[in-house]
């Protein structure tokens, strides 16, 4: 019965000049018993989704190592690669893991640094993790909180409330980026 809905409710939303898509893909895995993963991918391909990234990591999972017990990160880099999927962030993110805040390895946040600028990936994380390594330098190179922001900005972000609200978690974190860019917005306590 509740498959019912969710294809009724597809086909309203298809009436009004909404494509089928993702959501409808994703809503017959979840409500039509029998429907595969290849299914799936079938129907996100017949309605023009782009699954390419999560076609690859069901057949090579880089959540973990695989069912043989053996990391499958250079068989996901080559399968969306096979597919035409540029290499960018996913790429530099898995072969220069920096995951561990404990055991920070400053020689491979330099190498995921000059992927990133090899690839012309360009958003926060980048901004972040450049922050990273260069805030640690002892050199006339070590960033500054003014460098960060300038990379944030270079990086096409608007510095206002929306950018604090949705890159910093919990209030403190969200009034501090406030502060910094001089939005006038204070944590009233």
């Amino acid at each position: 019965m509740l498959i019912q809905y969710h294809k009724r409710k597809h086909e309203c939303f298809e009436s009004t000049g909404i494509p089928l898509g993702k959501a409808y893909c994703d809503d017959m895995m979840t409500f039509s018993s029998g429907f595969t993963k290849n299914d799936l991918f079938n129907c996100y391909e017949k309605h023009g989704v782009e699954y390419i990234r999560e076609f690859c990591n069901n057949l090579f999972p880089i959540d973990g190592t695989g069912d043989d017990g053996v990391d499958n990160t250079n068989e996901y880099l080559y399968c969306i690669s096979d597919y035409g999927i540029q290499r960018g962030q996913d790429f530099c993110d898995l072969t220069y893991p920096t995951e561990n805040p404990d055991d920070i390895d400053y020689d491979v946040i330099k190498d995921k640094i000059d992927c990133y600028d090899l690839y012309l990936v360009d958003n926060n994380i980048v901004c972040d993790t450049k922050y990273l390594y260069y805030s640690s330098l002892d050199t006339s190179d070590a960033w500054t909180g003014d460098d960060l922001w300038e990379c944030y900005t270079n990086s096409g972000y608007t510095l206002d409330q929306d950018f604090c609200d949705n890159n910093y978690e919990g209030v403190e974190a969200q009034y501090k980026c406030y502060e910094t860019i001089d939005l006038g917005i204070s944590l009233d306590r």
